[in-house]
């Protein structure tokens, strides 16, 4: 006979979770009290273009990954073993020719996404279009 057992969300991962989103709301109080007030579109949504590449990548990685992955790859990890790692070497590929081919046409063009090339290459009916 096998026994299962049940795992419970101990008391270090309510404090493991409780101080990442504590984490997240003090960083958002402190800009949000002590930020400069952006007045363009361009500052609001790029940092008026004048960011380091750490901020940048951060955000990227943030974008990536998803809620979903957050919360399943770790328990599909450890219900089907660490197969799941496979992912990444694609993965890894595909960000690295993505920051290889796409990103220096977006930095040189000044824009932020495809929809916005498409509309530069062809015309508004084919960004509606995609």
């Amino acid at each position: 006979m096998t026994e299962e057992t049940v795992v419970i969300f101990g008391w270090e991962d309510w404090l493991v979770y409780g101080f990442a989103l504590l984490g997240s709301l003090l960083i958002g109080v402190y800009y949000g009290c002590t930020g400069k007030k952006q007045s363009t579109t361009d500052e609001v949504l790029l940092g008026g273009r004048n960011m380091s590449v750490f901020p940048v990548s951060l955000s990227v990685c943030a974008t990536l990954i998803s809620t979903v992955s957050i919360i399943g790859f770790p328990a599909e990890i450890y219900n089907q073993g660490t197969m799941l790692w496979y992912i990444l070497i694609g993965t890894a590929i595909g960000y690295i020719a993505t920051a290889h081919v796409y990103y220096p046409i977006y930095y040189d063009l000044k824009i932020t996404s495809i929809f916005e090339y498409l509309e530069l290459r062809f015309n508004r009916t084919v960004t509606t279009m995609a």
